[in-house]
């Protein structure tokens, strides 16, 4: 129960506040970037319960997110599945078709993966599911389209290239 009400007295403060009491919480690599946090601070409050429980929430913001081989076995999506969703990720000049892909924002990011996700006969849910496991290393976190953004495109794209490259597709 005291975890509950200390994540209801975090959903609480305005978002200023929160990132002035979360900084302290953050992985050491924030420390070179730190315009990062207060970005997907929104995202993080609305879920967190403890303070302690933010490292795990926001390090693939700072990292590269490779430890992700066992969250890929336990990837709801099929791993056969994954070289059709990451190959039209990886391939930034072959977007799906009708995708809006000249604004990088959660909505069109979302649009995309819908998109892939139809092609390879896969619900969002399962889509999803490998996406972020390639982009942020976990079957959990954060919402996933605005951690791409923030995240920015080129870094969504390498590190999707990057997940493919590691399934051994190239």
């Amino acid at each position: 129960k005291l975890a509950h009400m200390n994540g209801e007295y975090l959903r609480a403060m305005s978002p200023e506040r929160f990132v002035e009491v979360a900084t302290p919480y953050l992985p050491a690599a924030a420390s070179d970037k730190v315009d990062v946090f207060p970005k997907m601070a929104p995202f993080v409050q609305e879920r967190l319960r403890l303070l302690t429980d933010l490292p795990n929430q926001v390090d693939f913001l700072y990292s590269d997110p490779y430890s992700w081989e066992d969250a890929m076995v336990s990837c709801k999506a099929p791993v056969e599945m994954l070289d059709g969703v990451l190959a039209r990720w990886s391939s930034a000049a072959s977007p799906p078709e009708g995708a809006e892909t000249e604004n990088w924002g959660a909505p069109s990011i979302r649009a995309v993966v819908e998109a892939v996700g139809a092609a390879n006969g896969l619900k969002l849910a399962k889509a999803q599911g490998a996406v972020r496991v390639a982009v942020t290393g976990r079957t959990v976190g954060p919402p996933l389209f605005e951690a791409m953004e923030v995240l920015g495109r080129d870094e969504c794209l390498r590190r999707l290239r990057l997940a493919r490259a590691r399934l051994g597709f190239s």
